[in-house]
């Protein structure tokens, strides 16, 4: 992937240890990061849960206890529906903290394909007690910092990755196929910044398409099998989210806020609200004390 403007690399504050683990409690509604994507794998353990998960367009409610598997180069996004009290760990590590320092055959058979793409883990682990042991493990070793836990927390990870291998695989892709992967998801970055960027103006699947470098029937395609939506789907989705933040941060009428975020017929943006956020927009607007 080499669009970069949903790219957030993690902050990985020592080099020679390339791996954070820390506690994120969040009580406020709506994101709690963006959709963003990198190549450092990510693990969240949720302590506390009422949030959902969205990976490739794909959203997770997690509970507590549940585990989720961000692989490398997967676009993902977390938020709060309700906002409730939420605690969960968040653990990011680059490859490189797996790669031994010479090549040998557990780099080229399982680490390699791992950062590559080519060995890709499911996005959800419930109710496995040797995973969760693991990660308590290894949260326990990085919080308590006695001598030595940055071996016991690399030990930790290559455990995990022995459970992931055993029982949690999603996919094993060949490098044509990982080549392809990577090219779609470089496509759909694409068309999903554009959409993103421009949602405010008229937007089609022909001029995405052509944007994208792809046929028309292709892009479908291929964006229905990364998210189980339609392009249609996900552009009013993006003009509801923002429409939502405006109706609740701005003294902008229902009107003016549908003519904003590209739909320029107020009762079908009504419509529209109501489809993707079970609400009507001046209830919303109602709420949060300000007229319509």
């Amino acid at each position: 992937m080499t669009h970069h403007a949903l790219y957030r690399k993690p902050y990985l504050p020592d080099s020679y240890f390339p791996i954070i683990i820390r506690r994120v409690r969040y009580a406020v509604q709506g994101p709690i990061c963006d959709s963003h994507w990198h190549e450092q794998i990510e693990i969240l353990y949720f302590v506390e849960a009422d949030a959902v998960v969205e990976c490739n367009f794909n959203d997770i409610k997690v509970k507590s206890r549940d585990i989720i598997y961000i692989n490398s180069n997967e676009l993902h996004r977390i938020y709060n529906p309700g906002g409730k009290a939420l605690e969960y760990y968040c653990i990011a590590f680059d490859p490189s903290l797996i790669q031994s320092s010479f090549f040998d055959s557990i780099n080229s058979k399982y680490i390699v394909p791992i950062e590559n793409n080519q060995i890709l883990f499911k996005n959800r682990i419930s109710d496995d007690p040797t995973v969760s042991r693991y990660i308590s493990e290894m949260i326990w070793e990085a919080e308590t910092n006695e001598e030595g836990y940055e071996i016991a927390v690399k030990a930790y990870v290559y455990l995990l990755l022995v459970c992931l291998l055993r029982s949690h695989k999603k996919a094993v892709l060949s490098k044509k196929g990982s080549r392809i992967r990577s090219n779609n998801l470089d496509c759909l970055n694409k068309v999903i910044v554009y959409i993103e960027e421009h949602y405010n103006e008229r937007l089609t699947v022909n001029q995405l398409a052509r944007y994208a470098g792809m046929s028309t029937s292709n892009l479908h395609l291929l964006f229905k099998k990364a998210s189980g939506k339609t392009i249609t789907d996900y552009i009013n989705q993006v003009r509801i989210q923002n429409a939502d933040r405006l109706l609740r941060n701005s003294d902008m009428n229902i009107s003016e806020i549908a003519t904003a975020v590209g739909v320029d017929d107020s009762n079908y943006f009504t419509k529209l609200f109501k489809k993707y956020k079970k609400i009507a927009p001046s209830q919303i607007r109602k709420a949060e004390g300000t007229g319509a």
